[in-house]
């Protein structure tokens, strides 16, 4: 039963055939996704990086509605073609391509579940300590993402998002964001530098952020019941509370300076409550969302492991490092976002402008997916858009920074996305060419 529950949840192709979720499970879980670790690090980190509050307000309205147009053509490819994770990856990049993708992807889903469990545990040690309950630091930690992953495997993922998500999370989700822009609108008067910081590459952050959330947005987008509403859902449902939670972001981490322990963000009672209620709501979801996300993307390179199976261990293997291992910074996570982000744009131009909306099972599953082992196109173009943008603005660790060459021509513009982008329309520009060159008489009848 496990492995049949595998089967369909990750390899058959499925989608609006089969419907096993109506447009309101997708727009429940990507609202209460959004709400959780990736957004509010990020908003803090605009802030701390030297954004004054008016850059903020301006950034977070572009990023989040770049993003959610990535999020939401994301969605809509899994909907109408049933597939999901690595099997989307298999026509741009090949059945090796998707596998090395895939592996990006999941360390990347990883790396932010490890922080965002480390941040809710410190949060977690704040209330309690508040409260004057004796709980320690890795029951806090275990508990959400191992309770998340443990009625997903009893009950079902899809179950669980319909009975639990969609009900009782989103509209905790729903009051927390307007007790969020409450607090925002009372206390962010003033808040920030009064000079301004580098506009451009903080767009460029937060705008990669979505990358963060195209795995598990295919994996629920592949299952909802009509793929027309498909990219609204998920488009909107990513950049309205994501516009809340960056800016929320970036106000706490200016008066707290860090977002270390939310319960001091007010006298009294008020920042703890508020502490506690972000924990309960809004890191639940977020360990669903890995549990879901680990195991739809490694099923596409281990097959023979059920999703369920693969996406439980990889939900202890993250609660093991985030107790074991020392608080993380966003270095790690920031670098693994800015190489999985290209290849999204690649794959997402590949099936809207390449192949006109339009993969064939036999692309994504049989002999003809993806070139059949490499597609040298999406590969090349993915490397050089990695390469550029990171030579002319590199992310992550200290180490990996000081390998880049110190250019003095760097300028403060968005390299990385603008190499994204570049990289997703000389994809398109080539691959129509060779397909054109390699097509067949029968073929070009009607041009």
């Amino acid at each position: 039963m496990m492995e049949s529950i595998g089967r369909i949840w990750s390899r058959e192709p499925v989608g609006f055939r089969r419907g096993e979720l109506t447009d309101g499970d997708g727009l429940a879980l990507v609202i209460v996704a959004s709400i959780g670790g990736p957004a509010l690090l990020v908003g803090s980190s605009l802030a701390l990086g030297g954004l004054s509050q008016v850059q903020i307000l301006l950034v977070a309205p572009v990023a989040a509605l770049l993003g959610g147009l990535v999020v939401g053509a994301s969605a809509r490819m899994a909907a109408s073609t049933g597939a999901g994770g690595t099997w989307l990856l298999r026509p741009s990049f090949g059945l090796v391509g998707a596998w090395l993708m895939t592996v990006i992807r999941l360390a990347m889903v990883a790396a932010w579940a490890v922080i965002g469990l480390q941040m809710a545990g410190r949060w977690g040690n704040g209330v309690v300590a508040a409260v004057g309950l004796p709980l320690p630091r890795a029951g806090i930690l275990a508990g959400f993402l191992g309770v998340a992953a443990l009625l997903a495997v009893l009950f079902g993922p899809f179950a669980v998002i319909r009975r639990v998500i969609r009900h009782p999370l989103l509209w905790a989700s729903v009051v927390l964001l307007a007790v969020g822009a409450w607090r925002i609108a009372v206390t962010g008067a003033g808040a920030g530098p009064a000079s301004d910081g580098p506009f451009w590459p903080a767009v460029q952050t937060a705008v990669e952020m979505a990358a963060v959330f195209v795995p598990f947005a295919q994996t629920i987008g592949r299952r909802l019941d009509d793929d027309s509403e498909a990219f609204s859902t998920f488009g909107v449902g990513y950049t309205i509370p994501t516009i809340v939670v960056l800016v929320a972001g970036a106000i706490f981490a200016t008066r707290l300076g860090g977002l270390a322990d939310l319960t001091g963000l007010e006298a009294g009672t008020a920042g703890v409550a508020l502490a506690a209620a972000w924990v309960l709501v809004a890191e639940f979801d977020q360990g669903l969302a890995s549990f879901l996300a680990l195991g739809s993307e490694a099923a596409g390179v281990i097959g023979r492991l059920s999703p369920i199976f693969v996406g439980g261990l990889g939900a202890v293997g993250v609660i093991a490092a985030a107790v074991v291992m020392p608080t993380i910074s966003l270095d790690w996570p920031l670098l693994l976002t800015s190489l999985a982000f290209p290849a999204c744009l690649i794959t997402v131009a590949d099936y809207f402008l390449a192949r006109d909306r339009y993969y064939s099972e036999s692309e994504i599953y049989g002999a003809a997916a993806g070139d059949a082992w490499l597609n040298v196109v999406g590969i090349v173009t993915w490397v050089l858009a990695v390469l550029i943008g990171q030579v002319f603005d590199p992310v992550g660790p200290d180490r990996w920074v000081a390998l880049m060459p110190d250019l003095d021509i760097r300028a403060d513009l968005p390299w990385r996305l603008l190499m994204g982008v570049v990289a997703a329309i000389a994809y398109v520009v080539l691959s129509r060419y060779r397909r054109y060159r390699t097509a067949s008489v029968y073929d070009l009848r009607g041009v």
